[in-house]
């Protein structure tokens, strides 16, 4: 099947899509064009593309302390007067970005960061300020840039 500007338009249009700013892409299953209304959008003042929602696998951490938890996004956990975590994940490289969080209000630790180990360790070093008070939780996400 070969789509066209217009016929892709006119299929658009009649199945009650409304295309302004959407993005629109050909389903896979159908090759029949569609517009994701909850997702990609382009937003015409700003003049970027922005996502609506994010749905990522997340990983939960069951104890706390060093982990291997294999998601893009998830959520380490911190020992009483612990301070320093390793997380083992296949999804971070060389490159990747690591975002970290704290997902817990602690009396003295009030910051983290996320420290790429690299050397193809798939390994981040996630760190408090100083050590937690109690058991204190850190959300993360691993972001793998494009070259």
């Amino acid at each position: 099947m070969q789509a066209t500007p217009v016929t892709v338009w006119e299929s658009l249009q009649t199945q009650g899509f409304l295309v302004e700013n959407g993005i629109v892409f050909i389903d896979p299953d159908n090759f029949q064009p569609t517009v994701d209304p909850d997702g990609l959008s382009y937003n015409t003042d700003l003049q970027i593309l922005q996502i609506k929602n994010l749905a990522m696998p997340q990983g939960m951490a069951g104890t706390n302390g060093d982990i291997t938890l294999n998601a893009p996004t998830g959520q380490v956990s911190f020992a009483a007067a612990g301070q320093i975590l390793t997380l083992n994940n296949s999804f971070i490289e060389n490159d990747s970005l690591i975002f970290v969080s704290l997902a817990s209000n602690d009396t003295t630790a009030k910051s983290a960061i996320g420290i790429n180990l690299g050397g193809g360790t798939h390994q981040a070093q996630i760190r408090l300020d100083v050590p937690a008070t109690a058991i204190t939780k850190v959300n993360f996400w691993v972001i793998q840039p494009k070259a």
